[in-house]
């Protein structure tokens, strides 16, 4: 069985080897999930550490997507067991009983679980979870009262979570005027027991693991598709291009293609284009739905010739991109659809300043004079002719030429064919 261990504070790397053969790596933070799940495709990822304030913690997102994929996704001990507690409903397991805590909701802050440590995983603080369940081992076992038990926990919560040692809080206990005694008595249970839930449910987790082997994936409750604005940046900038030999990170692409692509300035009108239609798309909370995807998928196709799935496929491998990398791509297409019908009026205002900055504004409008100063001494030509010559001439479209022609502002069919008409007239006059 293939394991990847996010593993860090909660337990040293050179123990959980003895317990459960796998690969183990350091915390999770924000997509080192998803690059696991598309470069290494595990069998089961087991979530015990991730980090939390220091950079971006791992998102909800990536770990559905990965349930999505078929990997099974197991967490534990600290941030693992707080995404189990949360995904729990997805599919996500959880083990121990620090997840038990959070997914029956006696706890439910973040700090619980939170620690510093060294640059070798080595903890410098103690988790507020460590605390609460060590104090309450002494309590039941009759070392502290139980008035003591909750006065400690609440000093403990008070500070912040990288201030928090058990020697930090038998100082504060000796300021709040606790008895001496307790305190002592505390001291020496934790001197004598090292209460550690998290390290417990660290090596219960991998021992569990190792004893069990695989077992049946639950099925989400939902399909995920990944089209949020937040996912599609993540899978944007984690995204490796190219065959499996030789991948290329992007970034490493966008450099050499922002020094030596001919048309630089109007990819990055594009980009720029993109970019502000996210942010009006989160701005007014517009989704997509499946059937305005589709219809960017079947525009984009039609425009590119990508009308078999062969064709489609080698496209995507020549360009190195995955399904998912294509879907965040037409994502980004249909709300380009979606915003133009929104601002069909503001849009079509400027229509000819877009096209004056192509260069192309001079030819429209040679176009335009001659259509409408052609005698049209011809037969007229039928509506089924100028559709014909509209597809083959000018551009192919999806659906029917009523929605088309509705798409690009038109009232009807026959409102855009009278404009066509005037480039068809003067086109077969020319050919006499």
């Amino acid at each position: 069985m293939s394991t990847v261990v996010f593993l860090g504070p909660s337990l040293p790397v050179a123990e959980a080897e003895v317990l459960l053969k796998a690969r183990y790596v350091p915390p999770a933070m924000m997509g080192e999930i998803y690059r696991t799940v598309e470069s290494e495709q595990p069998e089961t990822i087991a979530l015990i550490d991730g980090y939390f304030d220091t950079v971006p913690a791992v998102w909800h997102k990536e770990i559905l997507y990965t349930l999505s994929r078929g990997t099974r996704v197991i967490g534990a001990s600290s941030m693992g067991a707080l995404r189990a507690a949360e995904l729990a409903v997805f599919g996500m397991e959880g083990y121990g009983c620090v997840y038990e805590l959070f997914r029956n909701a006696t706890l439910e802050d973040d700090d619980e679980v939170a620690v510093i440590h060294s640059h070798d995983f080595l903890p410098l603080s103690t988790a507020m979870v460590n605390i609460r369940v060590g104090l309450e081992r002494g309590w039941r076992l009759g070392v502290i009262s139980a008035q003591t038990c909750e006065r400690m926990r609440e000093l403990a919560k008070r500070r912040f979570y990288a201030e928090r040692s058990r020697k930090q809080l038998f100082l504060d206990s000796c300021k709040d005027g606790i008895s001496l005694d307790e305190i002592r008595a505390v001291e020496q249970f934790v001197a004598q027991h090292r209460p550690d839930i998290k390290r417990e449910d660290a090596v219960n987790l991998l021992a569990k693991l190792s004893e069990s082997g695989p077992s049946p994936l639950p099925r989400p409750l939902t399909e995920l598709r990944p089209s949020t604005i937040f996912w599609e940046k993540l899978v944007s900038n984690e995204r490796k291009l190219g065959n499996d030999t030789s991948p290329v990170r992007a970034e490493a692409l966008r450099r050499f293609v922002k020094a030596t692509d001919k048309d630089v300035a109007g990819a990055l009108r594009g980009s720029l284009l993109i970019h502000l239609v996210e942010k009006e798309s989160e701005s007014l909370g517009l989704e997509v739905d499946q059937a305005q995807f589709d219809a960017a998928v079947r525009d984009f196709r039609l425009r590119h010739d990508l009308i078999s799935a062969e064709s489609l496929a080698s496209w995507m491998a020549a360009c190195g991109l995955s399904v998912d990398e294509f879907h965040v791509i037409m994502v980004a297409q249909a709300r380009i659809a979606k915003l133009l019908s929104v601002y069909r009026g503001e849009v079509d205002e400027r229509l000819l300043d877009a096209i004056a900055l192509t260069g192309r504004l001079g030819e429209a409008l040679a176009k335009f004079q001659d259509g409408i100063t052609a005698d049209g001494s011809g037969p007229e030509p039928t509506a089924e002719q100028l559709e014909l010559f509209y597809r083959g001439s000018i551009r192919r479209y999806a659906g029917t030429l009523q929605s088309h022609a509705r798409e690009l502002g038109f009232v009807s069919a026959g409102e855009l064919l009278n404009e066509v008409r005037k480039v068809y007239i003067h086109e077969m006059e020319g050919t006499k």
